[in-house]
């Protein structure tokens, strides 16, 4: 089973704030957000090839000339503010030769190697389509204005009794190729749901988010010094 990984990248991609734009390359730790999806792919060994899918050649002057990755070239086409992952995934796949695919983004910099491998083994050696991470919250929830997961019949209840909400992070997306041509979509079927906590599932969609990054990179160093 051939397994790579596809790392979507687009500078001019516009977010709701404009301080964002160009965040795969901005800095975080004193390097671009852009080298840690592909630390990680490098860090797993089943993993053969690390793609970076972009048709902006500037994004090799910010990555680490010791890191391992192909620059595949893609169509402009896909450089539309209304293009779906799944549309991005789907030409990937007619130039790629692979198996497994492992979706990583710049913007989820602290997605460990052990949750990823863990992710990859579910899927190679325990039957799951597809596998992603989330996070798993037990608190009172609210969809729409309503309730989404207790009700006060009897009372508001306590937080032990109810049932947790399973929030997808966005970080971290495996799924084989079978279960993308059958289903369409990066989750499959049967899915395996990977819960991770707030660092690593950590995915920088504000300038605030990238402040808390610098703030949580700096406290994990100081507590591994110690």
């Amino acid at each position: 089973m051939k397994v790579v990984t596809l790392i979507p990248f687009w500078d001019k991609y516009r977010y709701e704030n404009p301080e964002l734009e160009g965040l795969d390359m901005m800095s975080l730790g004193g390097k671009a957000l852009i080298n840690y999806p592909i630390e990680l792919s490098n860090s797993v060994k089943l993993i053969s090839e690390t793609y970076i899918y972009s048709n902006n050649q500037d994004v090799k002057s910010c990555i680490d000339a010791r890191l391992r990755f192909s620059l595949l070239p893609r169509t402009t086409l896909l450089d539309s503010q209304e293009t779906s992952i799944e549309s991005i995934i789907q030409r990937f796949l007619k130039h790629v030769d692979a198996d497994i695919i492992v979706l990583l983004h710049a913007k989820s910099p602290f997605v460990g190697m052990i949750t990823l491998s863990e992710c990859l083994d579910k899927i190679l050696n325990d039957g799951y389509d597809s596998a992603f991470s989330a996070r798993i919250e037990r608190k009172f929830a609210w969809f729409d204005e309503r309730r989404v997961n207790y009700d006060t019949k009897n009372g508001t209840p306590h937080l032990a009794g109810i049932k947790p909400v399973i929030i997808e992070t966005s970080s971290m997306y495996i799924f084989t190729r079978e279960s993308f041509e059958r289903t369409g979509t990066r989750i499959g079927e049967s899915p395996y749901i990977k819960a991770v906590n707030s660092f690593e599932g950590l995915v920088i969609a504000e300038p605030d988010d990238l402040k808390l990054a610098e703030f949580l990179l700096d406290s994990r160093f100081q507590i591994a010094d110690e």
